[in-house]
């Protein structure tokens, strides 16, 4: 009977763990800003090890922990851009964490935008393993509802819009409508002393 219930335990706690596990063609991000910095949160698979091993001889089952983490820095900075005006934003550190359970690893990378609208994020991680990889991403932009992306081979990139980008683009709009309106007045009221002139003149030949 004891023996039963051991087997039905460990069962149970080997499906929750299966249940729990992220797919190894899936990826989570959380993008948000703190401290006028960057911080991208990734929650990767262990399929992750694989995609490092793919098409690289130097990385080998006894490899140091120090060299192997170092490789991975490097696939990760390859593989997760951040771009503000077409320029690439480098990462100013990033940190191997423990996951949430023993089939992930979480990831924590910080690069110098004090803003999220307007960047550019290309995200490509583990696209060299999975032709059917997708990576998930959770914008967290102040006083506004979180905007979600998802990029995969066919779309590896996407931009970041928001309020300090729409705060921008209002004030030129704003401001070229109202030039605009003060040239249009200002013709016509040109035009309209040239009509009246030429009515005079008229009305002098006349007499």
């Amino acid at each position: 009977m004891k023996k039963t219930v051991i087997i039905l335990v460990i069962g149970l706690l080997s499906f929750i763990n299966i249940a729990l596990a992220h797919s190894p063609k899936e990826t989570y991000a959380t993008l948000e800003i703190k401290n006028s910095n960057l911080i991208v949160t990734l929650d990767v698979p262990w399929s992750i090890n694989n995609a490092l091993r793919e098409g690289n001889p130097y990385i080998k089952d006894d490899i140091d922990e120090d060299v192997f983490i170092e490789f991975a820095k490097t696939y990760l900075i390859l593989n997760f851009e951040v771009r503000k005006e077409e320029e690439l934003v480098r990462p100013t550190n990033i940190e191997i964490l423990e996951g949430d359970h023993f089939h992930n690893a979480r990831i924590s990378i910080e690069f110098p935008c004090s803003e999220l609208a307007g960047l550019s994020i290309k995200n490509t991680l583990l696209f060299n393993l999975n032709p059917n990889q997708r990576n998930y991403h959770k914008v967290k932009i102040t006083d506004a509802t979180p905007k979600n992306y998802i990029t995969f081979q066919e779309l590896p990139t996407f931009q970041i819009k928001g309020k300090s980008q729409m705060a921008g683009i209002a004030p030129i709009t704003i401001g070229s409508i109202a030039t605009l309106a003060l040239i249009s007045i200002f013709f016509l009221i040109v035009r309209n002393r040239k009509i009246r002139i030429m009515k005079i003149q008229d009305s002098s030949y006349s007499v």
